[in-house]
């Protein structure tokens, strides 16, 4: 198959969104493929991808705000956008409003709905709770019998004082294992309690690692 240089460069300013509209089978998916090599990319080929995006389009977004933003620093591509016209609104939303806190928020419901699925899928059905005390502690999920203490914080570097909830469960409770799940790049392990970047996280709770 014979490819044809383009004479077209997409070169995006920060915060900027753009269509690249064409005649079907012109190379446009091809295009953006070569040039944006490194970019997370939607397909909407995809017939699972979507149905889940037209059952929830906020789906999209909670997805961007867990990713690094060494990623989040290039274009997002995403192709046959037309298929779920709705995600124009997430976009708009994601370009107008800071990461901040609402990247907290959403890590925190896409951990919730991941440990929601395991306990069901693997069919465990451990309980998922939060641990809550009288001078406003908080711990986001507790699992099983009190066995896993799991906070979630969506900084890319966790301060000693927010580790204050969880020491103060284990000094309670003394859990099996305390963890907080993070934006953190690498592992690492403060006075007992592990904190762990959230890829880490997932792939060890499905393989069982993280309760059982």
């Amino acid at each position: 198959m014979t490819e044809t240089a383009r004479v077209l460069d997409v070169d995006l300013p920060p915060r900027q969104s753009a269509f690249l509209w064409g005649a079907r089978k012109t190379g446009k998916s091809t295009y953006l493929r070569h040039r944006f090599p490194d970019s997370l990319r939607f397909d909407l080929l995809d017939s699972d991808l979507v149905i889940d995006l037209l059952r929830r389009p906020a789906l999209l977004r909670e997805r961007l705000l867990i990713q690094p933003e060494r990623l989040l620093a290039k274009p997002v591509i995403i192709d046959e956008v037309q298929k779920v016209p709705e995600l124009l609104d997430e976009v708009h939303r994601l370009i107008a409003e800071p990461r901040g806190e609402q990247f907290g928020h959403a890590l925190e419901h896409f951990i919730l709905m991941e440990l929601a699925a395991h306990a069901s899928y693997r069919e465990l059905h451990y309980d998922i709770h939060y641990w809550r005390t009288r001078s406003g502690l908080e711990v986001d999920f507790i699992l099983g019998a009190g066995e896993v203490a799991v906070e979630v914080k969506g900084s890319s570097h966790v301060r000693d004082r927010e580790l204050r909830p969880l020491r103060a469960f284990v000094q309670e409770h003394r859990p099996r294992a305390a963890l907080v799940v993070s934006a953190e790049p690498a592992e690492r392990v403060v006075g007992g309690i592990r904190i762990v970047p959230w890829e880490c996280f997932l792939r060890r709770l499905w393989a069982g690692r993280i309760i059982a």
